[in-house]
C-alpha cells in the first residue's frame, strides 16, 4: 500500500515495508541515480524560513517521512492502522536488502563519531553488508576529494548524515556528477538509530528509574518544541495559501 500526501507542499510518500522493500529494489536495478530523503523537523523549519532552500528540498525525486513528528497535521493513527511507515523501520529495510543482495554502501558524514557509531551499528546487526567507502567532511565539504573517492568506488547506494540544509544541498548540487544507484538523505534516520543505542546503553548502565526520569523530561521537552512547529507550520501555510490563492495543503493527494 502507498498514499501521496502533502507535507508543507512536498510530496511525500507514506508507503507499506513491504511496497517499500520492492521500490528500494528497482531504485537499485534502473540505471540513473535517484534522490531520495527523508524528512525531519529541522529540514522543514530550515524550508519554511529559506525559499531557495525549500525549493531544493522540492527537487527530491522520492520524499518520505523520518519521523512521526513531520506528520503532525496529519492523521498518524489512521495511517499506523494501514500498516504504513511513519520513520520506524525504513534505515533496517534499506540496510537489510543491501546485505542480501549484496549491494554496496558509501556512508557520507559531517561527523567522525557520528559516523563510527552507525558504522559499529551496521557491523553489529548487518556483519555481511559491503561498506566500500566513507567520508567525513565539515561545513565546507571537500566535494572534488569526495566525489571521485565515490566515483572510484561507484557504489549502489550512497547514504547521506549530514546535518539538514547541508545535506540537502550538497546532495542537490552534485546529484549529476556521481556514478550511484540510489542517494539517500538519511540524517535523521542515522540519528534515531545512534539515539537508541545510546538509550539501551544507559538503560543497562544507569537502571530503570534513572530512565524513566530521563523519558519525563524528554516528553515534556518534545511536546514543547511540538507546539512551536505546529505554529511556525499553520503561519508559514497561511502565508502559502495567500500567495498561491489555493488551498493545496493537509489533504490526501492520491492513493495506490
Amino acid at each position: 500500500m502507498k498514499e501521496k500526501i502533502s507535507v508543507l507542499n512536498f510530496d511525500t510518500s507514506l508507503i507499506s515495508k513491504q511496497d517499500f522493500r520492492q521500490e528500494v529494489e528497482s531504485f537499485c536495478k534502473e540505471g540513473k541515480l535517484k534522490s531520495i530523503l527523508f524528512l525531519s523537523v529541522p529540514i522543514l523549519e530550515e524550508a519554511m524560513a529559506s525559499e531557495e532552500y525549500y525549493e531544493k528540498v522540492k527537487r527530491f525525486q522520492f520524499i518520505y517521512p523520518g519521523n512521526e513528528d513531520v506528520l503532525l497535521m496529519h492523521p498518524v493513527e489512521e495511517y499506523k492502522q494501514k500498516g504504513l511507515m511513519m520513520g520506524e523501520g525504513y534505515l533496517e529495510e534499506i540496510l537489510e536488502y543491501i546485505e542480501k543482495s549484496e549491494k554496496t554502501l558509501y556512508l557520507v558524514g559531517d561527523s567522525y563519531d557520528k559516523l563510527q557509531a552507525f558504522i559499529s551499528y551496521c557491523q553489529q546487526k548487518y556483519s555481511q553488508i559491503k561498506l566500500v567507502g566513507s567520508f567525513v567532511g565539515g561545513e565546507q565539504m571537500d566535494d572534488a576529494i569526495l566525489l571521485n573517492d565515490i566515483n572510484v568506488t561507484c557504489p549502489d547506494v550512497i547514504l547521506t548524515a549530514i546535518a539538514p540544509q547541508l545535506q540537502e544541498n550538497w546532495i542537490q548540487d552534485n546529484l549529476d556528477k556521481l556514478n550511484g544507484k540510489v542517494l539517500i538523505g538519511a540524517d535523521v534516520l542515522v540519528k534515531k538509530v545512534i539515539a537508541d543505542q545510546v538509550e539501551q546503553y544507559e538503560r543497562e548502565t544507569h537502571g530503570a528509574l534513572f530512565n524513566g526520569c530521563v523519558r519525563i523530561k524528554e516528553r515534556i521537552a518534545r511536546h514543547f518544541i511540538h507546539k512551536m512547529f505546529r505554529a511556525s507550520y499553520e503561519s508559514f501555510m497561511r502565508l502559502q495559501e495567500e500567495k498561491l490563492g489555493k488551498r493545496r495543503f493537509f489533504v490526501k493527494e492520491n492513493k495506490q
